[in-house]
C-alpha cells in the first residue's frame, strides 16, 4: 500500500507541473484549471498520508510547507496571468520552491545526518 501511494504521490507532481505549464501557457481552456486543481487535492492527500503515517522527520514537514506554497504560487500565476498582471517574481519563486521541494523529495536535501 505505501509503495502505491508514494508512485500515486510522485507521479501526481509530474501530472501537476504538466497541466500547470498547459493550463498557463493555453489560457482560454476552462477544463484543465479544474483537473489540475483535482490533482492538486491527489498529491495534498497522498503527500499528508505519508507524512503522517510513514513517520518521516522536520525535513519533510518543511517539504509539505514549501509544496503548499507552491500550489500557492502556481494559482497566483494562473490568475495574474489571467488578469494581465506582472508575473516574473512568481515566476522565480516557483521554480525556486519546484527544486528545494523535488530535492528534499528524494533525499538530496535533508537536515539530519
Amino acid at each position: 500500500m505505501d509503495s502505491a501511494i508514494y508512485h500515486t504521490h510522485a507521479g501526481s507532481w509530474v501530472v501537476l507541473v504538466i497541466l500547470f505549464l498547459i493550463s498557463y501557457f493555453i489560457p482560454k481552456n476552462k477544463v484543465l484549471p479544474m483537473i489540475l486543481r483535482l490533482f492538486y487535492l491527489i498529491m495534498i492527500f497522498t503527500g499528508g498520508y505519508m507524512l503522517f503515517t510513514g513517520g518521516y522527520g522536520g525535513t519533510y514537514h518543511l517539504k509539505a510547507v514549501l509544496a503548499i506554497l507552491l500550489i500557492g504560487m502556481m494559482e497566483m500565476l494562473l490568475a495574474r496571468r489571467k488578469k494581465g498582471k506582472g508575473v516574473l517574481p512568481f515566476w522565480i519563486a516557483l521554480v525556486v520552491l519546484l527544486v528545494v521541494v523535488v530535492l528534499i523529495g528524494y533525499g538530496v536535501i535533508s537536515f539530519t545526518s
